[in-house]
């Protein structure tokens, strides 16, 4: 996502569009957008295929934008669509789950609800005023910043950005920059693309020594999008381990189908039964006080946030209490690795992780608890597994962070972390993604190799 180069035919100057685009991605660009508004679809299409058998060669991912009629019919790799195209959802279930989807988001709220929709990136602009789109609205630098911290996807800047202002992007988060004019206007296409590549470069290890000094807690170092440049996890090589970081529900403890159920089971409680398709995918990454806010704000619930909270934990709470055992070689796992520092950060309120833990003989193995309630944020960022390895004493790269869900594993990965990806029948869907992301993914703790 480095250096994304979006096409305009403004500038082709009697050259051909898929020739300007080889020399700027044979020149470094990392990623193509082909952007049409006034083609038919046959024109188009064509279009598009002349420029996929160029990034094909060149081994780039290559995304339509808007139309994805016109991306199915190139065999394109993906789609990017605005707000006021097609719902991300909708275009998901149409490109199925191998395509790229990119999203364009000015606000967190929407780059939020992207990413629960199946984004795989946002596009956040305009940075600053651009001749290109004349009609978009300039994006706050501290809107950008607050996108990049509220999404565990990549996030590219667009919109007016050149070799005079990129340096204005530092410490924001953004995973790339995606330009226009600043490529396809220049007379040079080749030496922008290598100018431009060198100050992307520059901007994102910038932000990944600030993140590493603890004011800026994503990192941006991530796995290319689906197949491109995946790295096998047997060839990841990682330092000495000496603490770890576990999740408990789906985890450590077989409780994940529970969970599925506990936001109907409430909200049927209070008489309502007519709740959102995807109400499990709401709730997932979120934590419980997230989830009473969410309930109070959609569902007009009385009560404050903390009686919500109580409300929903008594509907589980029996589970923990009786029900719930030790996922497939847990126990092994911990009395093996006994010596090693370890705690559970989790969104589950306290008190029923300690309740579990206690019934099922394996508290004696954390040193500490840590909730997301406590430290006042989801697993969508970083923070719980930063300050859960400060607390553990030890470095990002010490630590091993257990996660059954993709969005967790994202985040710890992102962060830096090394991550074990542990099955769970409730996340079977996202299993190939989180075998994609993680360094070890495994279906027995026992199998885990540190």
């Amino acid at each position: 996502m480095l250096l994304y180069i979006v096409t305009d035919r403004t500038w082709l100057g009697g050259n051909r569009l898929e020739a300007l685009v080889e020399q700027s991605v044979r020149a470094g660009a990392t990623f193509v957008q082909l952007r049409e508004k006034d083609l038919d679809f046959d024109a188009f299409v064509a279009e598009a295929k002349k420029i996929k058998a160029v990034t094909d060669r060149c081994h780039v991912p290559f995304v339509i934008n808007d139309s994805v009629e016109v991306a199915l019919a190139a065999d394109a790799d993906g789609v990017h669509v605005g707000q006021s195209d097609m719902n991300a959802r909708d275009v998901r279930a149409l490109i199925g789950r191998d395509k790229i989807l990119g999203v364009s988001a000015q606000t967190v709220a929407q780059a939020v609800l992207a990413e629960q929709n199946g984004a795989d990136y946002i596009g956040v602009g305009a940075m600053f005023s651009t001749a290109t789109k004349t009609d978009a609205e300039v994006v706050t630098f501290d809107t950008l910043k607050e996108i990049c911290y509220a999404v565990s996807i990549p996030v590219v800047a667009i919109g007016g950005i050149g070799e005079g202002n990129i340096a204005r992007l530092k410490g924001s988060g953004i995973d790339g920059v995606a330009v226009v004019s600043a490529v396809f206007a220049a007379p040079d296409i080749a030496k922008a693309t290598k100018n431009l590549l060198i100050s992307a470069k520059e901007l994102v290890t910038y932000q990944s020594a600030f993140g590493a000094l603890g004011a800026q807690p994503k990192a941006f170092a991530k796995e290319s999008i689906h197949s491109f440049h995946r790295m096998e996890n047997s060839k990841i090589p990682h330092p000495m381990k000496k603490a770890f970081i576990f999740d408990l529900d789906g985890t450590l403890i077989d409780s994940m189908g529970a969970w599925d159920t506990v936001g109907h089971e409430y909200l049927a409680s209070k008489c309502i039964t007519d709740v959102p398709d995807n109400l499990r995918e709401i709730l997932t990454p979120i934590s419980i006080t997230e989830s009473a806010e969410y309930f109070i704000n959609t569902f007009g619930i009385s009560g404050s946030v903390g009686q919500v909270c109580d409300e929903i934990n008594e509907v589980i709470a029996q589970k923990y209490r009786h029900t719930f055992a030790l996922k497939e070689g847990a126990a092994e796992f911990l009395e093996r690795h006994r010596d090693k520092k370890c705690c559970v950060a989790t969104a589950t309120d306290r008190h029923l992780v300690e309740l579990v833990l206690e019934r099922l003989g394996i508290a004696r193995y954390f040193d500490f608890i840590i909730t997301s309630t406590e430290v006042g944020s989801s697993k969508q960022q970083p923070d719980i597994f930063l300050q859960a390895a400060e607390r553990l004493g030890a470095q990002v790269d010490e630590c091993v962070v257990f996660e059954d869900a993709l969005h967790a594993v994202k985040t710890a990965k992102a962060a830096g972390f090394y991550t074990v990806g542990v099955y769970d029948r409730c996340f079977e869907d996202s299993a190939e993604e989180i075998r994609q992301y993680a360094d070890q993914y495994v279906t027995d703790l026992r199998t885990v190799e540190i």
